[in-house]
C-alpha cells in the first residue's frame, strides 16, 4: 500500500486532503482543505523545544493550531487565515496555556451531518 504524496507538503507534515479543523465558538464551523498547501497535520518529537508538539495546518510555527508537546502551551499564527483550511485564528490570543485536552474520533461526515 503506496502513501500518496502531497504537493507542497513539509516534511514533519502528514495527512491528506480529507483533514479538517472545526470551532465550537462562537458558533460551529468546519474547515475543509482548501488546496494551498498540504500541511494538514504536524507531529514531531524534537530536541529543539520550540518545535516539539503537534498541530495541523500552516507551516512551522504559523500553524492553524499547535500545542507544545508536554500539552501545556500552544499558539494559532496562522493570521489572518491558516492558509491550509483558510480558516481564521482559532483562539482569542494568538499564545495560550491549555487547561485540558480532549481527544475526539469522528468523520467528517458525522461533523457534516450535524450542520
Amino acid at each position: 500500500d503506496k502513501k500518496p504524496t502531497y504537493k507542497n507538503q513539509h516534511r514533519r507534515f502528514f495527512g491528506g486532503d480529507r483533514s479538517f479543523i472545526f470551532s465550537l465558538f462562537p458558533e460551529m464551523h468546519v474547515y475543509l482543505a482548501s488546496g494551498a498547501n498540504s500541511n494538514f497535520l504536524y507531529y514531531d518529537v524534537s530536541e529543539i523545544k520550540e518545535m516539539s508538539g503537534v498541530g495541523m495546518g500552516g507551516q512551522p510555527d504559523f500553524y492553524g493550531w499547535y500545542i507544545d508537546d508536554w500539552l501545556d502551551y500552544g499558539h494559532c499564527r496562522g493570521a489572518p487565515n491558516c492558509l491550509t483550511f483558510d480558516s481564521p485564528p482559532l483562539s482569542k490570543q494568538e499564545n495560550f496555556y491549555v487547561d485540558f485536552v480532549e481527544v475526539w474520533q469522528t468523520s467528517l461526515e458525522m461533523i457534516l451531518e450535524g450542520e
